[in-house]
């Protein structure tokens, strides 16, 4: 899988792009070093410029117990973080299984001040009491061995 550079605008190159609004395409072209070919997929963005998901590891697994859950009318709750990307990813994936595939999920969002970052066991134990059965994690939990391993034996 190939892996994508991510480039950040610094304060100069924000400068200058407010002061050139009418050309921000050119300001964008020139901080990321786009030429003609990779200009079309940043500004026009198709889905055949995505990658496959099936390149990720265990995601015909994945795939199969979120159907299953959609078959047995299982509780699905979508867990993401507080950040941009976070929000993002659960309003999408909450989006997309509740109007595509028609089924009734919740979210959870962790609290910056008292939850802080990443998975913790309390937020198993809590969805457990409201016999969910399918936590979906999103831009979250890659370290979180220990919580996981919790859910896992609850």
């Amino acid at each position: 899988m190939k892996v994508k550079k991510q480039i950040t605008i610094n304060e100069r190159e924000l400068i200058f792009v407010n002061q050139n609004e009418n050309n921000i395409e050119e300001v964008m072209k020139n901080a990321r070093n786009l030429n003609e070919k990779n200009s079309r997929v940043f500004f026009e963005p198709t889905f055949s410029d995505l990658y496959d998901p099936f390149l990720l590891p265990d995601m015909e697994s994945a795939v199969k117990r979120i159907l299953e859950a959609k078959n047995k009318k299982e509780r699905v709750v979508i867990f993401g973080d507080y950040d941009v990307d976070g929000v993002s990813s659960t309003a999408l994936l909450v989006r997309f299984l509740t109007h595509e595939l028609e089924m009734q999920v919740s979210y959870r969002l962790p609290h910056r001040v008292h939850d802080g970052y990443g998975l913790k066991s309390y937020f198993f134990d809590e969805l457990a009491t409201k016999n969910v059965a399918l936590v979906i994690t999103v831009d979250c939990g890659t370290r979180d061995v220990e919580p996981i391993q919790h859910a896992k034996n609850l």
